[in-house]
């Protein structure tokens, strides 16, 4: 997990900034000038670490698929940004802080599909990215056990999105034996990074793709419980998510919408979701991922449904939120307590399945509902949308290794 940690933060250098829209990032032959002709008074945090807003970053591993991965800034608040990474289906938020002469990694979680503000978390997690003076020679501690230095100041780079003079920073982690090399450009942020252990094989990630006024799109299915029948009715779904859009509370008005005439509500206009934490086990090179989900009371009290048409309306949660993060099964709460009706009785570790999951493999309780009744539909029911993520080693702590 160390790792990927290291990796990510280089990542995220790129990508933060306290920069307006007013300055885009340079493209190849932008003409910039050497940065060792200009004072390094005039450079600032925000020219190497800039913030935009609605702003998508690839990247690209040397081998083209070994660590590809993209990054948003999905939260900007006051001296704070916090930044997705995507990384072969693992998903890593970190929230940097920004101080006039350094930024520094404050708090870092994993797994979250639903796009949540974590800029007003506790600190969890102390690694400064990138710190003042910008000369050649400066040197400062990123976290223990590691030494960063300025160690060029007018180094030529290509990457796939252009050719620049870039700033670059070596990173030594004593104990794992790993150097990191990062190139930071003036109003763009991180273009590439290089690790390397003796023994082992190098590792370069090059920007790729940058783009402006970008909004992540989300297409997911919905399951809308059928209100004749009690059947499930697929219905396909777009989550538009820009910078500080919660995308819990999107998410939560998907499950409250419904389709005219056919689908009921998945949840009521008075529920709310309290909770939600994807959950990911592994057991040797096999991995469970799972759902927990806590919903206010009113999910319970307002169904006012027969056993049928509540069997109905849990499984078309179950299968919409499983069906968003790629888990197979899910935990429902309700007010932090196991889901418990006069027709259905769950137990502390106990879970709905989605859909088509072979329970029998799963190693879990398998949970028995009871059947569907023919019986008229009482009230109406509600929606939700999908994500994931892997594992890491002790590496350096820089934005490549998100994940």
């Amino acid at each position: 997990m160390k790792k990927k940690i290291l990796l990510i933060i280089g990542l995220m250098f790129l990508f933060t900034a306290c920069d307006s829209a007013d300055n885009p990032p340079q493209t190849a032959n932008a003409g910039l000038l050497p940065l060792e002709n200009v004072s390094a008074d005039k450079y600032n945090i925000s020219n190497f670490m800039p913030m935009y807003e609605n702003s998508k970053y690839e990247y690209v591993s040397d081998d083209d698929s070994a660590l590809n991965y993209y990054v948003l800034n999905t939260f900007i608040k006051d001296n704070k940004v916090q930044r997705k990474f995507y990384a072969n289906y693992a998903i890593t938020d970190y929230v940097l802080e920004y101080s006039d002469d350094k930024v520094t990694l404050v708090y870092s979680d994993l797994n979250d599909y639903f796009f949540r503000d974590f800029t007003g978390k506790e600190p969890n997690y102390e690694a400064v990215i990138l710190q003042k003076p910008f000369k050649l020679g400066s040197k400062w501690e990123p976290e223990s056990g590691a030494q960063a230095e300025i160690t060029g100041m007018d180094v030529d780079v290509t990457v796939p999105f252009g050719s620049f003079k870039a700033m670059e920073v070596t990173t030594k982690y004593e104990a794992s034996g790993y150097e990191l090399k990062e190139y930071y450009v003036n109003e763009i942020g991180l273009v590439k990074s290089i690790q390397q252990k003796e023994g082992e094989p190098t590792l370069t990630t090059s920007l790729k793709d940058f783009q402006k006024d970008y909004t992540n799109k989300i297409d997911l299915t919905v399951y809308y419980p059928n209100i004749d029948d009690y059947s499930l009715i697929e219905y396909p779904k777009t989550l538009e998510i820009k910078t500080n859009t919660d995308g819990l509370v999107e998410f939560e008005k998907l499950l409250k919408s419904d389709i005219d005439g056919q689908g009921g509500k998945i949840i009521s206009d008075s529920t709310k979701i309290l909770d939600i934490q994807t959950v990911i086990e592994q057991n040797g090179n096999d991995y469970t991922k799972y759902v927990i989900m806590n919903l206010s009371k009113e999910y319970q009290s307002e169904m006012n449904a027969g056993s049928g048409f509540e069997s109905s309306l849990i499984q078309s949660l179950v299968d919409t939120v499983c069906n968003f993060t790629s888990a197979t099964k899910l935990q429902l709460l309700i007010d932090g307590q196991p889901y418990a009706s006069g027709h259905i009785e769950m137990g502390p570790d106990e879970f709905f399945y989605k859909s088509g999951t072979n329970d029998a493999s799963a190693e879990d309780t398998q949970i028995e509902e009871a059947p569907l009744e023919e019986e008229p539909a009482a009230e109406t029911p509600i929606e939700v949308p999908p994500l994931e993520e892997t594992p890491a080693e002790d590496v350096p702590a820089t934005t490549e290794n998100a994940a």
